[in-house]
């Protein structure tokens, strides 16, 4: 294995992503009720406020982390990632003889 990657689930992004996911689905319920129900309404301002909701949606629904770690060339890097571009630093590997990964779930009652 020369590449590992790890999806962070727990990062403190699945608030902003939720929104993200309210945002774009405003904005389509916006574009199908312009589309549906006849208004009076300027048709700059509909797609002015379904498109900043769709574009806000966007942004917000695909914020992700999680490390990377590469095994060939010994090194890692935590990284933040929005859209297609990924924020974090490579740093180097100290040596390792074994990796666990340990899991860990906890449930509240």
């Amino acid at each position: 294995m020369k590449h590992f990657h790890h999806k962070n689930q727990n990062d403190g992004t699945k608030g902003p992503r939720t929104l993200g996911q309210i945002f774009l689905a405003s904005g389509l319920l916006v574009i199908l009720v312009v589309i549906f129900v006849e208004f009076d309404t300027d048709p700059l301002k509909v797609v002015l406020v379904a498109g900043g909701a769709l574009v806000i949606g966007l942004i917000l629904a695909s914020i992700k982390s999680g490390t990377l770690i590469d095994f060939q060339n010994q090194q890692f890097r935590e990284y933040k990632k929005i859209l297609w571009f990924s924020f974090g630093e490579w740093e180097t590997l100290p040596q390792v003889g074994r990796v666990e990964l340990i899991h860990h779930s906890f449930r509240t009652s």
